[in-house]
């Protein structure tokens, strides 16, 4: 399973960060994964299936090739449907592919959702997904109201929370600074 999260701030740029454990159900993987693909100063967050990060490495110079939400959350879309993933609805009758990610750049954060729905996240807010997601926004809500704190210590005080907490999220943690 998965936590990632981002956090923009303007004029400083863009934090990153992800766990790198790989889980399926019960089962914990003994080798880490890269979550993040990356090109320049653009990034892509997976939250999803092995074979999701596997696409979205291989297919990565596409998908990030336009500094554009709406062109990433689309590329994501048929990437999704040429492997022939299922679609099924969601809590809210839409259909979905099961798969949800953060797209990032130095000029700001955007959620992407399973239906390919997308929305800019508020500067200064951290955004997180995955099975943490609870642990890292709370966290994040409690060191925010207090200030001071530097941005890529909020990045990993959020995943150490959400890795803390759920168990199927883990160390070593990924964190990079999009400037």
């Amino acid at each position: 399973m998965t936590i990632i999260c981002a956090l923009h701030v303007p004029k400083k740029g863009t934090w990153i960060g992800a766990d790198s454990r790989v889980s399926s159900r019960s089962f914990v993987y003994p080798m880490p994964a890269r979550k993040i693909a990356r090109i320049g100063a653009r990034a892509l967050l997976v939250c999803g299936s092995g074979m999701t990060m596997t696409l979205v490495k291989r297919h990565q110079a596409r998908l990030l090739a336009k500094d554009d939400p709406d062109a990433v959350a689309m590329a994501l879309m048929q990437m999704q449907e040429r492997a022939k993933y299922r679609l099924d609805k969601d809590d809210a009758s839409a259909l979905s592919y099961g798969q949800v990610f953060i797209y990032a750049t130095p000029k700001g954060v955007w959620d992407i959702d399973s239906a390919g729905a997308w929305l800019a996240v508020e500067p200064g807010k951290l955004w997180a997904r995955g099975n943490g997601i609870d642990f890292a926004l709370g966290y994040d809500l409690a060191v925010r109201q207090r200030g001071g704190i530097p941005e890529r210590d909020r990045i990993h005080g959020a995943l150490f929370a959400a890795t803390t907490y759920d168990l199927s999220c883990g160390e070593p943690f990924v964190i990079e600074h999009l400037k």
